[in-house]
Formats: structure tokens, sequence, C-alpha cells
């Protein structure tokens, strides 16, 4: 049941999001190209040659909207040694666009031998990162994050087809009341498209709450994967996933399974939030999926377990218990395509073709509940959404396989008449496919259901031309009937067919 009413004003925050990502670049936008792995500072030599430090510096100075891309081989690791890279635009309007390779292709860390850091830091404008991987983040300081942080209540930031992982907070020694996040800490406005977040770490945490991603702003994840994290803290508001401190978390076709908590192993919500076409299962912890303020319902939702979670049912919703846990039954988490790690659907998942019925559309931002969202026109991999009559919850659509046709049976004669003159000719057979039932002919005479072995009596002297045919349980018929052809000396009174 509904407790409260939605805060609208935080769906406004979205919307202004999504407007402002969708704006074009400004006419005079400058264009940088990353050419080297290297962490020089300072400024670049030429637009087309720089360190990605140099690049961000130049960017911010522009006042335009600028470009970064990246000229580097494939498989690429830009190993950060002064710090974290600091987005912080002159002016809050303009916009920055990092454009990488594909997260495969390349890595931007914190070099493993340099001081605990952040890796990337939005302190002020509008960015979007995409085609990276964030990776290395570590930090020591309660009430931080470090892989990515938003900084700046007017900072906006989308992370489009990237991986941010293996970041990791210990604030093991650090007070009782630590608290903080691994992956991204959001005071402003963070869309997450087509990315996936796993694999990082909160260790040692105090009462303070944790959580892989934390947001005080408004939070949009869509076609999005959220899995494998881990919250090692003592606050009932720690979150395997998601921590909603305050403002708005919306959710749209994403999957958020197999985060470990002490607290809740998925989403706490402590302010507003709404979900739709979205896997919340298979996480754990002292509540499994999900707790706090009622998350609001936009149709065809999977939740798990709704053991200490308020969740506000809408139709197409299927919504588990303690007595009666759903299983999404998902694969494991693998690269299946997209570039980012995903979890497939398996044969027979309750999520698959569970969906929204509503024609699919890419709506940013997705309205208010209770209103229904349909499903993203792609998944997370750029699969075409729906792939059936109905697409499928969460962040992967499952491609529309045709089974290949069962193969056939096989009929082999085992042994045909031997005797010239025989009182019982016999003919033994059998099927590649146990079950099989059969059909003969002989000497071209109508077909008739048969056994194995087939026995004639008084056949006629000479040649005999006798075939059989292999039916299996499931109706397929061998297309190449088994043949063999004997002679009988003599004659002998009584049936042609067996008895």
């Amino acid at each position: 049941m509904v407790t409260r009413l939605v805060d609208r004003s935080n769906w406004v925050r979205i919307a202004a999001l999504c407007a402002t990502l969708a704006l074009p670049a400004g006419a005079q936008a400058a264009d940088f190209t990353v050419n080297t792995t290297a962490d020089t500072a300072g400024s670049c030599p030429t637009p087309t040659t720089c360190t990605l430090r140099q690049a961000v510096n130049d960017a911010n100075v522009a006042g335009t909207d600028d470009t970064i891309d990246f000229n580097l081989p494939p498989g690429s690791v830009i190993s950060l040694v002064n710090g974290p890279i600091d987005i912080n635009s002159a002016s809050s309007t303009e916009k920055t666009d990092i454009s990488g390779p594909g997260a495969g292709a390349l890595t931007i860390r914190r070099d493993p031998g340099a001081p605990p850091a952040k890796v990337l830091i939005l302190s002020e404008g509008d960015a979007n990162v995409s085609g990276v991987t964030i990776r290395g983040g570590l930090g020591t300081a309660p009430f931080d994050a470090v892989g990515i942080v938003i900084a700046s209540t007017t900072a906006s930031l989308t992370l489009d087809g990237t991986l941010v992982t293996d970041n990791k907070n210990d604030l093991t020694g650090v007070g009782p009341g630590s608290g903080g996040a691994s992956a991204i800490l959001n005071i402003g406005e963070l869309l997450l498209l087509n990315s996936a977040v796993t694999g990082n770490v909160v260790d040692n945490a105090g009462a303070g709450a944790s959580a892989t991603i934390v947001s005080a702003g408004a939070l949009l994840t869509a076609n999005s994967t959220i899995s494998g994290n881990s919250i090692d803290g003592t606050s009932p508001n720690d979150a395997g996933a998601i921590l909603n401190v305050a403002g708005l978390w919306a959710s749209v076709n994403s999957t958020i399974t197999a985060n470990v908590s002490t607290g809740v192993g998925g989403v706490s919500n402590l302010a507003s939030a709404g979900a739709a076409n979205t896997i919340l299962a298979g996480n754990t912890g002292g509540a499994p999926d999900c707790t706090g303020a009622p998350i609001q319902s936009q149709g065809y939702n999977l939740i798990g377990n709704d053991t200490g979670c308020t969740f506000a049912n809408s139709a197409g919703d299927q919504v588990g218990t303690a007595g009666g846990v759903i299983d999404p039954k998902l694969g494991p988490l693998a690269e299946n395509g997209g570039g980012t790690p995903t979890h497939i659907l398996l044969a027979r998942s309750p999520a698959l073709e569970a969906g929204s019925p509503l024609p699919t559309a890419d709506i940013n931002p997705p309205p208010a509940p209770p209103t229904p969202v349909p499903c993203r026109t792609t998944d997370q991999r750029g699969i075409l959404r729906p792939q059936s009559s109905v697409c499928d919850i969460g962040a992967v659509e499952m491609s529309a396989v045709v089974p290949p046709p069962a193969e056939p049976p096989e009929t082999v004669i085992k042994r045909k008449p031997t005797r010239k003159r025989p009182r019982r000719s016999i003919v033994r057979f059998r099927s590649s496919k146990p079950g099989s039932t059969f059909t003969c002919t002989l000497d071209g005479d109508d077909p008739f259901p048969c056994t194995n072995p087939q026995n004639y009596r008084g056949l006629k002297r000479g040649h005999h031309d006798f075939t059989v045919a292999a039916t299996d349980a499931a109706g397929s018929t061998d297309p190449t009937p088994a043949g063999t052809r004997f002679f009988i000396r003599g004659q002998m009174l009584g049936s042609r067919r067996g008895r």
C-alpha cells in the first residue's frame, strides 16, 4: 500500500537532466584527441596530441561544448598517477563529451602504485562519458566515493556504455560512524544508460550508511546492470546496489542482482523512487532486495523477495515473498555482446516476454508514477526490443530463437532372411531413437504398422523387397526407409505377414 505521495519536483529534475543531455553541441565546439596513455598535466601541445588530463584541462577553460575522443590501440589503459580527472567547466551550461572506443577497448584507472584517489570528478557543468571502463579507485575517507563523484547540485553526468568496476572504499579504522560509496556518489544528476556497475566494494564501514551508488540528487538507471557489488558495514541503510538518500531514483529496464550487504542487498530508498520493467532480485542482505520508503511501480517489474520492502504493485508486476521467493533464472555475469557485462535470461525465466505490452519507446525522462512506462527500444547491448510479441523484463532482451528441427530417426536393418527355403522368414531392424514405431512394406504393397522382428511365412519363390521406416515419439519419420532384397526358393503355404 502506498504510504506517501510522489515528490513530482524530483521528476522535474530528471526531465531537466534529459533535456540538457539532448541539446546539440554548440556551433563553436572544441575537439580534442587523446593519443597517449601518459598522465601529463598542463595543456595539449596540439588539439590532436593530448593526454586525457590535458584534454580535460583545455575543455574546462574552452568556454564551449567540447568533445574528447581517443586515437589509441584497443586494450589501452590510462593509468592516473596525478589524482582524479576533474571536469570543471567554466560555465554550468557547457557540455563535455568524452567518447571512448568501448568499455573493453579503453580503461581509465587510478594507477595501482598511486596514493588513494578517485578516478573521475564532475565538479561543474554537463558531461557525457561513453565507451570506457572506470576502474581502480581507492579511498580511505568517510562519506566519500572512489570511482566517480558528481560533486555539485548543478552538475549532470551521463554514463553510456560504460563499465564501473573494481573500486574500493576501505574504511578500516576510520571510526564507528563512517560510511561511503564505492562506485559512484551523486549530488547532482546522473543518467546510467547501457552501462554496468560491478565488483565494487566498501569494506569495514561503520554506522554511517554505505552503498555501491549513493545518490542525493536525481538518478535514472536505464538498460543497465548493477551486479556483484558488496558492502560491509553496520548501518541498516547500507545497500549492496543503490542508496537513494534524497531526490529521486527512477529505473527502466535495469537488472539489479547478486549484490551483497549487511543492510539491504539491493536498494535502500529513503526518498522518491519509481521502477518499470526492472529486475530487482537475487540480492543478499538483512533485507534481500529493497527496503525503506515505498518504491512506486510503473508496471512489469520482477521483485524477488519483498521482505522489508514497501513496493506499490502495478500491472504486470511479479513480487516474491519470504515464503515464495521468485528466482529470475539469470545466467552468470558475462560478456554477452554490447561491450558491458550482462546477465542473460535462462530458459523458463519468469522475465521472458513478461515486460510491458506498450509500444517500445525511449522516454527521457519517464513520466512520474503511477503512469505506465514502456520498454526501451533496445537493450543494454543494442538488441532491438521486442524480439517476440512482448519485450523481456530487465536489461537484456533475449533473441527470438527458432529451435532447429529435430533430427529424424535412422532406421537400420540388422538381419534379413538367409535360408534358401525357410519355413519362416525373419527381418530384424532397429531405430536410432528409443521408443520409435515402425511402418513396413513388402514388394510395393501398402505400408502397414509392424514391430521388430517382422516374421513372414509362406512367401512365394523368388525375390522379395522389404522396407521399414521408424517414426520417433515426436512424430518425425525417417525420410529414407531402410530396405533389403532377399530370395526365397520353393513355396510355403500360409500368410505373408508375420504372426
